[in-house]
């Protein structure tokens, strides 16, 4: 497959990296500059470009790819992505048909007019406000964006949105999804022979893969005159990447996603349903997207919870054994150790033998027991602990959100920041008695058990819309006001 940077001239600077298996190419200092110093003119053609034909690009982007998909195009890309990312091809291409659906001309503008309120024509010119009042949405950029690896969705929603806003956009991917991503924005490529909408939006994207060590990646940070750097990942990347943006001049707003994770919340009384809802979004990139559940709380009985978790094991045999699990002999051996260890402690743990399904259920009283692995298995962090769940039983509805809170202080979760996502799976009292206090626990979501994988275009991301993280809003006022401090002059 031969890959190229996408880029608003025909860069020939640039160097090939071999980073696994996978070659890379990498910009150079000089190319990065040459490209960001026209960034003002660039923004400025988007800017004067109707919101309508920009997100009709994107729209016919998205049947592209869907035609890729279908005629069997991307056929080898699915088989590398899989290796890469140790998902099963199915799932992979579950991710693929959730392309065209991200690119949609419907989905984009939902997103739009959520985040930019007051109309998104301002992203084109002034909008009245009130009387002699206007707003108007300038681009933020350029935008750099450092993706996470964990799924190729995610590099492509904010990404398109930067464009979308009007600014130049610089996407460094992750080398799971390096080849995917770029794969989409080919698209462009085709439409901008015929459509200067979209040689406009082809000249505003560049993709670039950085190594950790690269020169270019510490000048892009630290000297160029960037305007929003948008961060995914955890530590010590995020440390690193936040003191180089402080070094540089143009005072970059830095806008980081950095590691959540979820926690599914049931009652006895919606457990048969719910097994099968929280098994699906367990097996569902094996608990890698920070709306994953990785912990459950179960509101009744011990006795009932351990066989809501039975009942959860039969749904995993069923939904995992259709989406097989890429596992190394290492990683097989270390999770048989944790579950002794466990089982040792008084955990209740229940298990699959299966070696493409091995999933796990522990069930513990009232607080988490998974606090022993921090110093008996260490590398058993959150990252590798896949299609591995445990159920705490708790009778008190307060404990469920004193759980929530304190989640992230679990030696066990000391990777992630805090929860994202909260999947409920509740009777109607139970419910309405906690969903009104789970906003003070910190979460960002709050959806039904079943849904807790999907994003619905009007979601904000991590507590903020990225539209408006991409631009800022100029005010203008077309007559003189008359206040009353005024008349003491």
């Amino acid at each position: 497959m031969e890959l190229k940077p996408l880029t608003p001239k025909n860069i020939s600077d640039f160097n090939r990296k071999k980073v696994g298996d996978i070659e890379v190419l990498e910009l150079s200092e000089k190319s990065l500059s040459e490209m960001i110093k026209d960034f003002k003119i660039i923004q400025s053609a988007l800017a004067k470009t109707p919101i309508e034909e920009r997100l009709k690009i994107f729209n016919e982007l998205g049947l592209i790819w869907r035609r890729k998909l279908d005629t069997g195009e991307l056929n080898n890309l699915k088989r590398t992505l899989s290796e890469l990312t140790g998902y099963s091809e199915r799932l992979i291409d579950l991710e693929f048909r959730l392309v065209a659906y991200m690119l949609s001309e419907e989905n984009i503008k939902t997103n739009l007019e959520a985040a930019l309120n007051k109309g998104v024509d301002g992203l084109c010119k002034f909008i009245k406000i009130s009387e002699n009042e206007f707003f108007r949405y300038m681009p933020a950029g350029p935008v750099f964006i450092i993706s996470s690896g964990n799924s190729m969705i995610p590099p492509l929603i904010p990404t398109t949105l930067s464009l979308v806003t009007g600014n130049l956009t610089i996407l460094k991917p992750s080398i799971s999804n390096y080849l995917g991503v770029i794969e989409v924005y080919k698209g462009l490529e085709e439409l901008a022979e015929n459509n200067k909408t979209a040689e406009i939006i082809l000249s505003a994207i560049i993709i670039s893969y950085f190594t950790h060590d690269s020169t270019a990646l510490k000048y892009l940070l630290t000297k160029t005159p960037i305007g929003v750097v948008n961060f995914w990942g955890a530590e010590p990347a995020r440390t690193v990447i936040a003191k180089l943006v402080a070094e540089n001049q143009y005072h970059p707003r830095l806008v980081v996603n950095g590691p959540l994770t979820g926690i599914a919340v049931i009652d006895s009384e919606s457990a048969n349903e719910a097994a099968k809802d929280l098994a699906l979004n367990i097996v569902l990139y094996d608990q890698q997207l920070c709306n994953s559940p990785t912990q459950a709380v179960f509101i009744g009985k011990l006795e009932e919870a351990v066989k809501f978790a039975e009942n959860l094991g039969r749904h995993l045999d069923v939904i995992g054994g259709k989406i097989k699990m890429k596992t190394k002999d290492s990683n097989l051996y270390l999770l048989q150790s944790v579950r002794r260890t466990l089982q040792f402690k008084g955990s209740k743990v229940l298990s699959s033998n299966n070696l493409e399904n091995p999933w796990t259920i522990i069930v513990s009283r009232e607080k988490s027991t998974l606090d022993v692995l921090a110093e008996s298995h260490p590398e058993f962090s959150i990252y590798n602990r896949r299609r591995f769940i445990e159920i705490i039983a708790v009778e008190d509805l307060i404990k469920v959100l004193k759980i929530i809170e304190s989640a992230h202080l679990n030696p066990a979760f000391k990777d992630v920041d805090k929860i994202q996502s909260v999947g409920l799976a509740l009777s109607e009292p139970n419910k309405n008695k906690i969903v009104e206090e789970l906003p003070a626990t910190g979460v960002y979501r709050i959806t039904t058990l079943a849904d807790m994988y999907m994003r619905s275009p009007i979601e904000p991301y991590d507590g903020a819309s990225i539209p408006s993280l991409f631009t800022y809003t100029v005010y203008r006022r077309d007559v003189k006001h008359s206040y009353e401090i005024t008349q003491l002059l």
